[in-house]
């Protein structure tokens, strides 16, 4: 009975034992697997940033006023598309429409009234070279009878001296003689007084000149006065015109209204203040601020990159995908600026429109498990603790 017994304990012995060495090699196995995947197998390493959201690659443009005044109409209504130079609101400034009609009726009449005094002048002009070159040909003419005069005189002259000759020698008598003597005395008048009648007509050129000159010169001021009221006029034009545009916000840029203020008529608005962004039209694109930490030295330009939109959840929409196209060298207000390129998906029922926020992921390396632990490990290593004061 003995020998049985023994027997039978070291059966059930012996099966006890193989269960347990099955086990164990099973953790075995387990534990060679798993450390053969802790070291070799690659996982993905994201940088996450909750400071992203889609914009324009232009510049959003704000609508300023650069004037203040009462708002008499306004057409800045968010979501409405807009043109470059499209009036969005208008400021009172009927006392400027009235000056400005004003100074344009002025303009409108100095205009003919300066065409007429040059006409004047042109007129009067012509008229006193006329009349000046007649009193230089009187003038030239009665020379002539002046000289043709003294001609005379001087032949007369020496007739009578002949005369005398042949009187003091009994050949002629005295009435002859005297006859002669008038004779010269005649033509010597003669010569004299038309010598006097020219003097007469330069004395009369120089007065015709002089006058005429006065006239013209007094035409000229009237039409320079003219001139420079035109000038005036026009100068008050262009600057009430200006005054005009500026009282006329317009859209500086085509694009879509993005935001504005509530605008009623009559409200009052400022020099300068805000009254709402104009989003042009552009290509979309994906930006994202990341801590200078996680993104200077890990994040480059063509890696990949997710973005789940807040409004969309990604469970329904799914996600964006996108490639890094530039990575900013200088923290800004304490991040770092990512710009993406976005991959559209005709597909994808998800509105890429300026300012939907989200959450973006950059696959910035793939590593080993055990070289993420050692990683963890070596930045909490790395971290100095806090000096602490003796006492």
């Amino acid at each position: 009975m003995s020998v049985h017994f023994s027997e039978t304990m070291r059966s059930l012995a012996l099966d006890r034992f193989r269960p347990s060495m099955l086990a164990l090699c099973f953790v075995a196995v387990v534990l060679i697997s798993w450390l053969f995947w802790f070291g070799t197998a690659r996982v993905s390493v994201y940088e996450i940033s909750t400071k992203a959201r889609l914009e324009v690659d232009a510049a959003v443009r704000p609508v300023t006023s650069s004037y203040e005044g009462r708002v008499v109409a306004s057409n800045l209504t968010v979501g409405r598309d807009v043109n470059a130079g499209d009036v969005l609101v208008e400021i009172e400034s009927e006392a400027e429409r009235l000056k400005l009609s004003e100074a344009k009726t002025r303009l409108e009449m100095l205009s003919p009234q300066r065409t007429a005094l040059v006409e004047q002048l042109k007129s009067q002009e012509a008229s006193l070279v006329q009349q000046l070159e007649a009193a230089r040909i009187s003038i030239a003419e009665g020379r002539k009878r002046s000289e043709e005069a003294d001609a005379a005189a001087l032949y007369a002259k020496r007739e009578a001296d002949r005369l005398a000759t042949l009187s003091s020698s009994g050949l002629l008598s005295e009435a002859e003689l005297s006859r002669a003597r008038a004779e010269e005395q005649q033509r010597r008048a003669a010569a004299d007084a038309v010598r006097l009648a020219i003097g007469r007509l330069e004395t009369e050129l120089r007065g015709k000149e002089k006058d005429g000159q006065g006239r013209l010169e007094a035409l000229r001021r009237e039409i320079a006065a003219i001139a420079s009221q035109s000038s005036a006029a026009a100068a008050s034009i262009e600057q009430l015109s200006y005054e005009l545009e500026r009282r006329q916000i317009t859209s500086p840029v085509t694009g879509r209204i993005g935001e504005s203020v509530d605008l009623s008529h009559g409200a009052v608005i400022h020099a300068g203040e805000k009254l709402g962004t104009i989003i042009p039209a552009g290509e979309v694109k994906l930006v994202a601020y990341f801590a200078p930490s996680s993104a200077l030295g890990w994040v480059h330009p063509g890696q990949r990159a997710r973005f789940r939109l807040e409004a969309f959840p990604w469970t329904e929409y799914g996600v964006i995908n996108a490639t890094v196209s530039r990575v900013s060298n200088e923290p800004r207000d304490g991040g770092v600026r990512v710009d993406l390129a976005i991959q559209r998906d005709s597909a994808s029922a998800i509105p890429l429109e300026h300012g939907l926020p989200g959450v973006v992921e950059i696959e910035v390396d793939r590593a080993s498990p055990a070289a993420l632990l050692f990683r963890a490990a070596g930045k909490r290593l790395s971290i100095s603790p806090e000096p602490t004061e003796a006492h």
